[in-house]
C-alpha cells in the first residue's frame, strides 16, 4: 500500500459556546397566555426559535484553533485514497488510517453544482499521440449532526505523451450550508499554476468560508480555510496534498479528505 505522511496539529482553547446542529429540535413558542393580555412581551415562533437556539449554543463548548494537512501518493487506477478526522468531545482530533476504496465511492458532493473552470494552459499544437487523465482532491466537513458545512474540491485534467504534459486545466468546486439567519458564506476561491518543468505541472487551489448566523451573530468565531494541491506528470502519474485551518473547531466536526 502506498505510504502516507500525515501531520496534524491542534491547539485547543476551551471556551463556552459551540457550533451545534440545526435548531430543528428546538420547541416553538407556546401559545399566548394571560401574560400577553397583561402586556408581557411574548416572542413570535420564529423569534423564539432563534432565541432558544442561541441560548443552547452558549451552553456548549467550542474548541480553539485547529488545523491539519496530509500528503497522499496517487492510489492505484480505479481507486481513491481517503482519510477521516473526527473531533472528539475533548477537542482532540482523531485521525483514521488511510483507506483505499473504489473511485465510484467518492461522494458526489454538492460542490459540483458550483463548479467553474478557473485555470488552464494553451492547447498543444503538435500532432503527437496523447492520453488524458482527470483526478482531484476533495475536502468535506460536517458538523456533529451530519450537516455538510463546507466542501472544497480541486479537480485537474491533463494530457500527456509519456515525456511531457501537453495540456492541463484546473477548476474548483465549493458548497456551504446556509441557514434562515445566515450561515456559511464563501469569501474567496482561487486556482493557479504553481510551476512547471514541462514533465511535471504543479497545480493548487484554495478557498475560505466565514460564518455568521444563529450560533454566532457576531461572525467572529468561525472561519474555515482550505488548500488543495495536485502534481500531474508527463507519464500520467500524479500525487496530491491537502490542508485546512479553522479559527475555531467544535466537538463532533468530521473531516473527510479524498484523493482520487
Amino acid at each position: 500500500m502506498n505510504s502516507i505522511k500525515f501531520k496534524y496539529a491542534v491547539k485547543a482553547a476551551f471556551v463556552a459556546a459551540a457550533m451545534l446542529a440545526a435548531p430543528a429540535a428546538v420547541a416553538l413558542a407556546p401559545a399566548p397566555s394571560a401574560d400577553a393580555a397583561a402586556g408581557t412581551s411574548v416572542l413570535m415562533p420564529g423569534e423564539q426559535l432563534h432565541a432558544n437556539a442561541a441560548a443552547l449554543a452558549r451552553q456548549h463548548r467550542r474548541c480553539g484553533p485547529m488545523r491539519g494537512h496530509g500528503t497522499m501518493p496517487a492510489p492505484p487506477p480505479g481507486m481513491a485514497a481517503t482519510v477521516n478526522v473526527l473531533v472528539g468531545d475533548d477537542c482532540v482530533a482523531r485521525v483514521s488510517a488511510l483507506r483505499l476504496v473504489p473511485l465510484t465511492n467518492v461522494p458526489d458532493g454538492g460542490g459540483k453544482a458550483r463548479s467553474q473552470a478557473t485555470s488552464a494552459s494553451p492547447r498543444a499544437t503538435a500532432a503527437r499521440t496523447v492520453w488524458g487523465a482527470q483526478h482531484g482532491v476533495y475536502q468535506r466537513v460536517w458538523d456533529c449532526c451530519g450537516i455538510l458545512m463546507n466542501e472544497f474540491d480541486t479537480i485537474a485534467y491533463w494530457q500527456y505523451n509519456s515525456s511531457a504534459v501537453t495540456y492541463w486545466s484546473l477548476h474548483n468546486a465549493v458548497a456551504y450550508h446556509r441557514e434562515t439567519w445566515g450561515g456559511w458564506s464563501l469569501q474567496y476561491q482561487n486556482a493557479w499554476l504553481q510551476g512547471s518543468n514541462g514533465y511535471q505541472v504543479n497545480l493548487a487551489g484554495d478557498a475560505g468560508f466565514s460564518y455568521q448566523g444563529i450560533f454566532d451573530p457576531t461572525g467572529n468565531l468561525f472561519y474555515n480555510s482550505y488548500f488543495n494541491a495536485i502534481q500531474v506528470r508527463g507519464n500520467g502519474s500524479w500525487s496530491c496534498q491537502w490542508s485546512y485551518e479553522w479559527r475555531n473547531g467544535a466537538p463532533g466536526w468530521h473531516v473527510q479528505n479524498w484523493c482520487g
